[in-house]
Parts: structure tokens; sequence; C-alpha cells
């Protein structure tokens, strides 16, 4: 409340001395707290970099923080998402097969793993994410259809924090 008189008993949205900040906190904390962690190539965009609009609307209709792990061209990633909202990753000299990869990623975005729902179309990176404490995980093998039915399932899950103590591992 922003008047200099007392605050009245009654809400009136209409009444511009009112300030509302708990659904802007809210709502901007539930963001923060659900990350997808997406691979680029191959997932979200093919080697001639084409996004591919399936699974882009399926990201885009998700309230989440979305970050885009890249093991090469991050200037050409972030060229392509741009306005999209999406963070890209890339660690110079270090690939996604390895687990530094995600635990720098983690330390530098001060993420929790457990937040996180990543997937990729590699399994070693899958691997790598999983051995650096991402539980959440999905193979994503091109067939959309099947990344439909698969990602609502975990992101309903994972996202509202109804995982198994093992995480989600969905192929």
């Amino acid at each position: 409340w922003t008047g200099e008189e007392p605050v009245p008993e009654v809400f009136d949205h209409e009444d511009k001395r009112w300030v509302e900040i708990w659904n802007d906190v809210f709502m901007e904390y539930e963001k923060k707290k659900k990350i997808i962690l997406v691979d680029g190539m191959h997932c979200l965009y093919d080697e001639n970099f084409i996004i591919d609009e399936g699974v882009l609307n399926i990201l885009e209709n998700i309230n989440a923080r979305k970050i885009l792990a890249v093991n090469n061209f991050k200037k050409k990633s972030e060229n392509l998402l741009k306005n999209k909202g999406y963070e890209v990753f890339y660690l110079d000299g270090i690939k996604k097969d390895n687990e530094k990869f995600f635990l720098e990623l983690c330390k530098i975005y001060n993420l929790d793993e457990e937040e996180i729902l990543y997937f990729d179309h590699k399994e070693e990176n899958i691997d790598a994410a999983k051995k650096a404490g991402i539980k959440n995980v999905l193979l994503y093998e091109g067939n959309l259809q099947g990344f439909l039915a698969m990602s609502w399932l975990c992101l309903h899950l994972c996202l509202q924090k109804l995982q198994t103590p093992k995480g989600l591992f969905l192929s």
C-alpha cells in the first residue's frame, strides 16, 4: 500500500495505490526453480541449424528457465534463439560426454541438479549428466510423438517435485 492513509480493509484492484509484489515474487521464484536443459544439435535444431518447430513449441509452452547446452557453435545457437529467452552454455575444451561439463554449468548458473530436466540425443551425454547429479533425464531419439508423451510425463513428475528418489530416466 502506497497511500498516506491507513491501509483499507478491502482490496480495490482499481486503486493504483495498491502495489502487487507477491505474485511477481512468487512467479519469478517458480520460474527459477524449474530448469530445462536441452541439447542443441539434433534435439532443438538439425546440423543445418533448422529449428524443430515441434520441439520448440513444446518447450515454449512450459513455464521454466531454459538453457541450451552445446558442444560447439555457441554464437550461432545464440543468434538462432535470439528473443526466445534461452541461455546458451558452452564450455571450451570440455564436451557434454564429460560430467565436468554439467558440474561447471551448475556452478556457473547456481543450479540445483534436482530442479533440472535434461534431454539430449546421445546416451553418453545423458550418462555424464547423471554422474554430475542430474537425475531427471530424457533421451530424445528424433521421434516427436514419443517425445511428446515422455516429456509431458517427465515434466509433470519432475517439475512438480513428484519424481522418484532416483529421478527419472526415460528413453
